[in-house]
């Protein structure tokens, strides 16, 4: 068995000399007595292997170690002997080189040291640096956020302002013609007996859910919604195919930046979604939904954080109209959230008793679609004033075919929604015949 002094790095061998004898140090290591006394002296009788815990040592705390040489097939006991010195007519000349040998040692070891804890020191600064980094993108993010939302604030009160009245004598005087208006043109007998559709679904939250089956006012939206698309949708689709990008072009598409608009504590995005509520229907906004358990409204134009929404859970599924963001978790819950409200105000949520695997906003920008694990599609409405969210009808296959949805989608045009389940079966709901139009088979176990 070979030793290596872990000072200077040194074979260890045989010898009678007491100053080269073999120790081992409390802490487990071993080194030449001789190098390890000189080093005590000079850093004040401290354990030169544990310098972060600062133990003291003594020469009485060292065991020497005995090493067991064999000869001729016998075993002895000796002691470390260092190599013969090569120039035994010069004694002083070899003690000096010997000095100096040793000093080298020492120094090398302490250089050994000092890199150590130097890469572990640059390691940790630059990882304070990464989180400084992070954490200022942040503050940034959130000023000019702020900055917005001041900025939209102060040009709604100023419009506000505008259209107010004045004076007390315009007050009076438009309150006088509000008044005589009301007598000259009484509400009828009909509107005052009973509340109007979206009145009567709030005021009798107890009412029966339909099953394969929707409200005509509900219908009737959705046609007229349907009408207007149907027009505009060829025309739509026939000038994106020609501003479609050319293969050269794709080929040339490289990574530009990375984005974290979600807390940096709890990283990682669930599900995403883009939608649009400018005056030209573009896609400017994009929701994210961040295991951080918030919704991100992200403004592609602006370039800045429009909304976060607290959810109470990671969601399974994420969608955005015009004014709408709704989204879906495991536990069934879906939560509807109005653009225009400050924070979570004007939030509306239902429990459908199942995942949600898919949450679409319906293109009128009031119904809410969403699909479940137990093979449901369940259809609501969201009355923006009173901010509640509703529950109207359930579509449903028969109880014998009955099979859980995967993933969904809904049709541009907002009639035809779409369902995949876990046999690799599609299923078609067709809103305005109120019926599932088609079942097709594919050719893979699950739809995903």
């Amino acid at each position: 068995m070979s030793f290596l002094c872990e000072i200077s790095g040194e074979p260890l061998l045989c010898n009678s000399d007491n100053n080269n004898d073999v120790v081992v140090t409390p802490s487990g290591h071993i080194c030449i007595k001789r190098l390890l006394l000189t080093k005590l002296a000079e850093n004040g009788g401290l354990d030169p292997f544990e310098t972060s815990k600062d133990l003291p040592l003594s020469e009485d705390q060292l065991v020497t170690l005995q090493v067991t040489a064999t000869t001729n097939g016998s075993t002895q006991s000796c002691s470390p002997v260092q190599p013969r010195p090569q120039a035994t007519s010069l004694p002083s000349m070899l003690g000096l080189i010997q000095k100096e040998y040793d000093a080298l040692v020492l120094e090398l070891f302490d250089t050994r040291k000092a890199l150590e804890e130097t890469r572990r020191e640059l390691s940790q600064a630059l990882y304070q640096n990464d989180a400084a980094i992070r954490v200022v993108a942040r503050v940034a993010q959130e000023r000019d956020s702020a900055k917005q939302q001041l900025e939209q604030w102060s040009a709604s009160a100023g419009a506000n302002a505008s259209v107010a009245p004045t004076t007390k004598e315009d007050e009076a005087t438009v309150a006088a013609k509000e008044d005589e208006a009301t007598v000259a043109a009484p509400p009828p007998a009909s509107s005052q007996e009973q509340p109007s559709a979206k009145r009567r679904r709030i005021l009798d939250p107890a009412a029966k859910i339909l099953e394969n089956d929707l409200p005509e006012d509900d219908l009737r939206a959705m046609n007229e919604v349907w009408t207007q698309l149907n027009k505009v949708r060829k025309p739509t689709l026939k000038a994106a195919a020609a501003d479609a990008p050319s293969p050269k072009n794709l080929g040339d598409i490289a990574f530009l930046e990375k984005k974290a608009w979600h807390r940096s504590t709890n990283q990682g995005i669930t599900c995403i979604a883009s939608g649009g509520n400018d005056s030209d229907n573009n896609n400017n906004l994009t929701v994210t939904a961040g295991k951080d358990k918030h919704l991100v409204v992200y403004n592609e134009v602006d370039q800045v954080v429009q909304h976060t929404l607290p959810f109470r859970s990671v969601a399974t599924c994420v969608d955005i109209g015009k004014t709408l963001v709704v989204a879906g978790n495991d536990k069934g819950n879906v939560t509807v959230f109005a653009l225009e409200s400050e924070g979570d105000g004007g939030k509306g949520e239902i429990n459908v008793g199942a995942k949600v695997v898919d949450v679409r906003v319906h293109p009128t920008d009031q119904h809410i679609c969403a699909a479940t694990a137990d093979g449901r599609l369940v259809v609501a409405y969201y009355m923006a004033k009173e901010m509640h969210l509703q529950q109207i009808t359930t579509f449903q296959t028969t109880e014998d075919n009955n099979e859980g949805y995967t993933t969904a989608c809904l049709h541009p045009d907002g009639l035809i929604y779409v369902a995949g389940t876990k046999t690799g079966k599609l299923h078609v709901w067709d809103f305005k015949n109120k019926t599932l139009a088609a079942t097709l088979q594919l050719q893979v176990s699950t739809v995903e």
